[in-house]
């Protein structure tokens, strides 16, 4: 999982998302912090600005036993160019 803070990386977390997806390297985002999830929605948006910030920024990316140091390459260069 990594954090992608906008004003380092040149883009936010959905739009890199989208540029990896066009690529076909599928993505997933952080979860969802409890207290803003509909059966538990308080109303205390702000209240825990570290969960919300991960949720907000986080992206996990592919990850497997499996991978290839090429499919390895092959998503770092991408995540490169989504900035260009």
């Amino acid at each position: 999982g990594v954090l992608v803070d906008q004003s380092q990386f040149g883009i936010d977390r959905d739009m890199l998302r989208k540029n990896l997806a066009d690529r076909g390297i599928e993505t997933r985002t952080f979860f969802i912090p409890i207290h803003l999830q509909p059966p538990y929605f308080s109303g205390h948006r702000n209240r825990y600005p570290v969960a919300e910030r991960l949720a907000s920024e986080g992206l996990y990316l592919p990850s497997s036993a499996a991978l290839t140091e090429r499919d390895i390459r092959s998503v770092v260069r991408a995540i490169i160019d989504a900035r260009e």
